[in-house]
């Protein structure tokens, strides 16, 4: 399966959370796994998430699928959910609203904001003031945000940002008029070696 094939795929967050003791295991499978993700043209981005130690402690990338239970069939063929690396896994469908001009760096940061309950409405109100922070902060990388389930609106919002370090990306994030205007339940930004970027065509705002 080629990258043509994957035109007009929907994309998919897929985070895959470690089991405790399992570097080892990690290290074993890694050329099979990194094998694995690169091929067919199905990752856009992809690399683990890093604590403050910059130690692994998930997997994570964006992929091109049909639907969910296509991609769970894609995560369950990967070498590293064969030889029992993960502890959990967490799917997420996305929409990218932009995408990066150029490359990224090899440390990138990983924004992943999740609503509060019943807050369609406050997005949708406040969505171009949110877009206009993006677009006038002249980062570079991923945003977008993960569509309800019922396809009314959207319930979080994924960003993947070039940044100085975790401090620096933190005090911007603060700035996100969603996050001011109290939309998210959680905000957790993980440190994010970057092994995959496609440099795809930009995509239409969302």
């Amino acid at each position: 399966m080629g990258d043509e094939t994957m035109e007009g795929k929907k994309l998919f967050m897929v985070k895959r959370t470690d089991r405790q003791g399992t570097s080892e295991i990690r290290e074993r499978f890694k050329r099979e796994h990194l094998s694995y993700v690169g091929k067919d043209g199905r990752a856009v981005f992809g690399g683990p998430l890093l604590d403050e130690s910059l130690r692994i402690i998930s997997g994570f990338v964006i992929v091109r699928g049909t639907d969910l239970e296509d991609v769970r069939l894609w995560v369950n063929d990967d070498p590293y959910t064969k030889a029992g690396v993960f502890e959990s896994v967490e799917i997420r469908e996305w929409k990218m609203g932009f995408s990066p001009t150029k490359e990224m760096a090899s440390i990138v940061y990983t924004i992943l904001c999740l609503d509060k309950n019943s807050m369609r409405e406050t997005r949708a109100r406040i969505r171009p003031e949110h877009l206009s922070w993006w677009e006038e902060s002249g980062r570079n990388g991923f945003i977008g945000p993960f569509p309800a389930e019922d396809g009314n609106g959207a319930v979080g919002t994924l960003i993947i940002t070039d940044g100085h370090n975790l401090e620096e990306v933190t005090r911007w994030a603060e700035t996100d008029p969603y996050n001011k205007g109290g939309i998210f339940e959680s905000v957790t930004i993980y440190p994010t070696r970057k092994v995959i970027q496609r440099l795809d065509r930009p995509a239409e705002k969302l």
